[in-house]
């Protein structure tokens, strides 16, 4: 039976089936954490230096449309791009940091 972790803001990590979930502002939405995808991922982050991108590939034009619409501020920003990234590598969130720091 596969699992999928739930990849959650207050950093409790829950498991469940198929594809990685990111719990944020008390939604979830489903990360497409597939080779196909990810490859348009890194195709898209190298030509686009927006982070947007990653957001729309990863979770889908819905979810990055509702994200927009909330407006951010930098940090909550950058921390959901943390979590998407380690969601779609299914690593925990601490690595994907410790990369961000280097």
């Amino acid at each position: 039976m596969s699992t999928r972790k739930i990849y959650d803001a207050s950093e409790k990590i829950l498991t469940g089936d198929n594809f990685p979930t990111i719990l944020f502002k008390e939604k979830q939405y489903t990360v497409d954490n597939r080779m196909s995808n990810y490859k348009k991922i890194q195709k898209a982050m190298a030509e686009n230096e927006d982070d947007s991108i990653l957001i729309e590939l990863a979770l889908g034009k819905e979810a990055a449309k509702e994200i927009e619409k909330m407006d951010l501020k930098v940090p909550e920003y950058k921390q959901l791009i943390v979590y998407i990234s380690a969601a779609i590598e299914e690593i925990e969130v601490e690595e994907v940091e410790a990369r961000f720091q280097k």
